[in-house]
């Protein structure tokens, strides 16, 4: 809608008007920046602090139990990579131990990402994996500069687990053995036997008569 304004002459009291084209919608409009993107990426998956990790489990002649494990990258667009950097992650969701948090302590020195760590379930600090439980997860950060912390914050993630079922055999090979112990070379003919035996991933061994 176009605005009417007026003008008064002082000599003569004479009014002047016209009509004045209302400001741009870019004028009215306040710039829009959009957050920080600030968490954890999978490698291999787009969306930011989402995960999936399965598990299996194994059934046949060897049972048992594989801890699935992802990858993933601490990012912030607000304090990206640089030489010196380095990034510590805790989860601090309610049903993880806080004695300490599970946390993974993690190289930001280059490219748009930290160094990788490994998801895994679990509710306490781990060596070798970075402890998530299933659902929504807490997480605090802290970014340092050589031994200062320059940037810190929270974010959360959601992380889903499956399970999947796998048959698994042993392998398998005919031995000779001796009844009495013995070793072979000592062993005398009477008591030499042959048997199956079989071996499964991780070395449990068993036989076959």
């Amino acid at each position: 809608m176009r605005l009417l304004s007026c003008l008064t002459l002082a000599s003569g009291g004479l009014m002047i008007c016209g009509w004045l084209a209302p400001p741009s919608l870019a004028q009215e409009a306040a710039p829009t920046t959009s957050p920080p993107a600030v968490g954890l990426v999978v490698d291999g998956q787009s969306q930011l602090n989402a995960a999936s990790i399965t598990n299996i489990e194994y059934r046949g002649e060897c049972p048992g139990r594989k801890a699935g494990t992802v990858p993933a990258r601490f990012m912030s667009t607000a304090t990206p990579p640089a030489p010196g950097r380095r990034v510590v992650v805790r989860n601090v969701s309610l049903g993880v131990r806080d004695n300490p948090f599970p946390f993974t302590d993690r190289d930001y020195s280059q490219g748009r990402s930290s160094e990788a760590t490994l998801l895994s379930y679990g509710t306490k600090q781990e060596l070798r994996t970075f402890s998530v439980i299933p659902g929504v997860n807490n997480f605090e950060y802290e970014i340092k500069q050589d031994d200062r912390v320059i940037d810190k914050g929270n974010f959360q993630a959601t992380i889903q687990f499956q399970q999947e079922v796998e048959r698994r055999w042993a392998d398998c090979n005919r031995e000779q053995y001796c009844t009495d112990g013995k070793p072979l070379d000592k062993c005398a003919e009477r008591n030499l036997r042959y048997r199956i035996k079989c071996t499964c991933p991780g070395g449990r061994t068993f036989y076959r008569y």
